[in-house]
Formats: structure tokens, C-alpha cells, sequence
């Protein structure tokens, strides 16, 4: 089991790194290749200080998955009194939508339980309500990229839908790069990620 002073340690060092390179307003939930199948997750993990992360825990619930609001985006304490127990007993996959530090530490945690990052999608700002959006994962899973373009400040609840759909058993990730205008700026204009853990296939 890591201990508190690791844990602290590994934290400390994600804060000192760069980042690494409701429903909608139409009233529709995406869904990812409904014929294949999709990772089953343990929980959703938010940062509830932001209208992003709300946006996006409200999604997984509303999907009937359970969630988890991060207090001060600080992921000890759901390490401690959840996680670590269940990844104890079998390494489970879980989502989420937080920024760069609670990212990094969960993957480094889960290599050791023999999981890895399956899906990431990285979120900036570029100004003038433009939003990137960097991703990785399963070809199935990126086929709702186009759809992030005209989304508006909906893009958040589509990602939301579409990390929590992640499609399961890809030998071979995409990658794609686009862009949604008409949103609000991130938090600080800090990169938010969208992000798959799950047992190595």
C-alpha cells in the first residue's frame, strides 16, 4: 500500500510538471458505437468547483454511473478511503475530468495494479472561446470528435458521454485533434483532462 508521505510526494511532483503534451441544450446524449462494447466503470471523478466539472459529473450520473465530487480537486481522500481498498481487491477502471495533478497521480498508482491511461483527452483554452481538444483512445471512442466542433459549451457533457462510453478492447489507439468555438474559457485558462483508467489489455 503507498503511503501517505508517497502519495504526498507523487502529488507535489504532478503540481511541479507541465501538462502533458443535466443533458445537452439539444436535449440528446451522445453515445460511442453502441455495437461495441464499453469499459465498465467503478466511479466518475469531478472537480465540482468548476461549471465544467459539474457539467460533466451531471452526465455520468444521469448515465446511472456512480461519482465522485473532488473536494478542492484533491483526490487524497478518495484515494484513501475508496480506491486503493477496491484496486486492493481487483483493478477496476474508473473516469474522469480534473486537471493535470489528480491525472498523474492515479496513473502512477494504477501502473503498479497493472492499469494504464486508455483514453485522455486534453482541454485548453486558446482564447476567444476556442477550446482544443487533444485525444487518444479508441478509435471508436474518437468517432464523436466531429461533433465536439458546433458544441458550444456543450462540449463538455459530449466528452463526459464519451469518456463514460470509452469502447473496450482496442489494440491500436487514434489520435485527433479539434477544436470548439463559441465555449467559455477553462478555470484560469489551465488544461483540463478527460480521462480513461483501465486494466492493461
Amino acid at each position: 500500500m503507498t503511503n501517505r508521505r508517497e502519495f504526498l510526494q507523487i502529488g507535489l511532483a504532478a503540481t511541479a510538471l507541465p501538462a502533458a503534451g443535466g443533458l445537452f441544450s439539444s436535449g440528446a446524449e451522445a453515445t460511442v458505437a453502441p455495437s461495441v462494447p464499453t469499459i465498465p466503470l467503478y466511479k466518475v471523478l469531478f472537480d465540482d468547483r468548476f461549471a465544467q466539472g459539474k457539467a460533466f459529473g451531471d452526465v455520468a450520473s444521469n448515465l446511472g454511473l456512480a461519482c465522485h465530487a473532488m473536494q478542492a480537486g484533491d483526490v487524497t481522500d478518495f484515494w484513501y478511503h475508496d480506491l486503493d481498498l477496491a484496486w486492493r481487491a481487483e483493478p477496476k477502471p474508473i473516469a474522469g475530468f480534473t486537471r493535470h495533478g489528480p491525472l498523474f497521480v492515479l496513473e502512477h498508482f494504477g501502473w503498479d495494479r497493472g492499469l494504464r491511461v486508455v483514453f485522455r483527452a486534453e482541454h485548453h483554452s486558446l482564447g476567444g472561446g476556442v477550446i482544443e481538444h487533444r485525444l487518444s483512445g479508441p478509435a471508436e471512442s474518437l468517432s464523436t470528435a466531429a461533433a465536439l466542433i458546433p458544441a458550444g459549451n456543450d462540449w463538455v457533457r459530449l466528452m463526459a458521454a464519451t469518456v463514460t462510453q470509452c469502447a473496450a478492447g482496442c489494440s491500436q489507439p487514434a489520435e485527433r485533434t479539434v477544436v470548439t468555438r463559441g465555449a467559455a474559457s477553462l478555470p484560469d485558462d489551465e488544461t483540463f483532462y478527460s480521462w480513461v483508467i483501465a486494466p492493461k489489455a
